[in-house]
């Protein structure tokens, strides 16, 4: 999908988020252990409306070489792996170079709430934890939570690791400053 977002750039939504054509990739699920093929059950629709989208999508794009790869045949395709070999790791130096890594995307959570305003936007509330998926120089990112995606200002979000450092509790050495005492002062007419 990032290669198309590159390749085409207008219909993928980078000057404007609302004018794009190019479909979201159905957004991660994390796999909790016993789950994992209820999990590949619940993904095949919306990624079956991916497939179907993108090949509605005009010619120039639909039929691009990236399209063509992606909708290509592969040999572990065609010869799925056995069963005892599901949920084992390969090697590294056994390692299929044709197989692609999951992306890991970036968790923020959210620390403004935000009603929806657009179809193509969703909801938050304060705490709330979301991923990532792409980042608009609008100002506006899209990102997915457990139960939809869609697009949301910025603004909302801050990054898991921001402001841990910023309100420490402990003061840090000389944030108070030195102050000088000195005895109040009494004027001598007031007595």
């Amino acid at each position: 999908q990032m290669q198309m977002l590159d390749k085409f750039p207008m219909e993928g939504g980078q000057k404007d988020p609302k004018q794009r054509i190019i479909p979201f990739l159905p957004g991660k699920i994390l796999f909790r252990r016993s789950h994992i093929r209820d999990v590949a059950v619940k993904r095949l629709i919306p990624i079956d409306e991916y497939c179907k989208a993108l090949i509605q999508l005009p010619p120039y794009i639909s039929q691009c070489d990236e399209v063509l790869q992606f909708f290509e045949t592969r040999p572990e395709d065609l010869n799925p792996p056995k069963e005892e070999h599901v949920g084992k790791k390969k090697s590294a130096t056994g390692s299929d170079p044709t197989s692609v890594d999951p992306m890991v995307l970036e968790q923020y959570v959210v620390v403004a709430n935000y009603q929806k305003q657009e179809s193509s936007e969703i909801s938050l509330s304060v705490g709330q934890v979301v991923d990532i998926i792409e980042k608009n120089e609008s100002g506006w990112w899209f990102v997915s939570t457990a139960e939809e995606q869609g697009w949301v200002p910025a603004t909302c979000l801050e990054g898991q690791d921001a402001g841990q450092d910023e309100f420490s509790l402990e003061p840090e050495e000389g944030a108070l400053g030195s102050w000088a005492l000195t005895p109040p002062w009494n004027d001598p007419g007031s007595q």
